[in-house]
């Protein structure tokens, strides 16, 4: 393990992945030092003393920094990024700064810029909310209206045919989306299926097709021996993840079969939560 970057020296590095897992972020770093890019692990050290056996991904929250790698040069930032798109690791985009430089003054304008906005809109909603209260005390507190002069009977109103567009409206339910299954979400699931098993050998498809080639290499270099299904026997413990439902917070329902040996195919499903760079799945049912 490399010591960790000394911000002085790189003030252009830019972190591009995080993880719970050391291992991770060191296959990581060799695949991005593969490609011609000058990598750096910072918090490496602090999770080398841990065991590995004792690491499960249903952990739901980790203690201290986390294992970080960062490009040296940040003109090979967007091509890292990309790798670890093609790679299914990374997202469109990371609201998490990374990058060692201080904010410029731009930042603090626009700091500035939108705490005035919001002062702004505060003011305007203590204006509307005003208004309101004043229209409600005027139809509270008007004169009742006269009742019909003495000898008037007054009808009942006979009730007409009900508008059929004035049925109940009902509430709109969150929409759910199926989209494809990210590789790093189906390692996720293979390697929990293998070690409920206590076994560390899983054979995986993707929707019916093997997974890339890069994502084997990232199991593999993390400690997880994953086979494509099609290099497979029917003795090995094989897993098809082939649902993704979601709504786009990151979180969602993943549905995938299991079998090893002679057993026949069994579907499960859980759900499932993106934490940072993991996938972390649920019980499955």
């Amino acid at each position: 393990m490399r010591p960790a970057p000394h911000r002085s020296r790189w003030p252009d590095m830019r972190k591009v992945f995080s993880s719970a897992r050391i291992e991770n972020a060191e296959a990581v770093a060799r695949m991005l030092r593969a490609e011609g890019i000058e990598v750096r692990i910072e918090h490496g050290n602090t999770f080398r003393r841990a065991i590995r056996g004792n690491f499960s991904y249903r952990a739901g929250a980790e203690q201290g920094p986390r294992p970080t790698v960062w490009v040296i040069r940040s003109d090979d930032q967007p091509r890292a990024r990309q790798l670890l798109r093609d790679a299914g690791l990374l997202d469109a985009a990371s609201t998490v700064p990374n990058t060692f430089l201080a904010s410029t003054p731009h930042t603090a304008r626009d700091v500035r810029g939108d705490e005035m906005a919001k002062r702004r809109t505060a003011r305007f909603r203590y204006g509307l909310l005003i208004v309101i209260a004043v229209f409600a005390a005027a139809i509270v507190f008007r004169p009742a209206p006269e009742g019909p002069p003495p000898g008037i009977r007054v009808g009942t109103p006979v009730a007409g045919p009900i508008d059929p567009s004035l049925d109940q409206i009902e509430t709109a339910a969150r929409a759910i989306f199926m989209i494809a299954v990210p590789p790093a979400l189906a390692v996720a699931v293979a390697r929990q299926e293998a070690e409920s098993r206590g076994v560390d050998q899983a054979c995986l498809s993707i929707e019916g097709r093997d997974p890339p080639e890069q994502t084997l290499a990232m199991a593999r270099a993390a400690g997880f021996d994953l086979l494509p299904r099609s290099a497979c026997d029917g003795e090995s413990l094989r897993v098809e993840v082939y649902l993704w439902r979601t709504d786009g917070s990151g979180g969602g329902q993943v549905t995938w079969s299991v079998a090893e040996g002679r057993t026949e195919a069994r579907g499960r499903s859980a759900t499932a939560q993106r934490v940072d760079d993991d996938w972390h799945v649920g019980e499955p049912r």
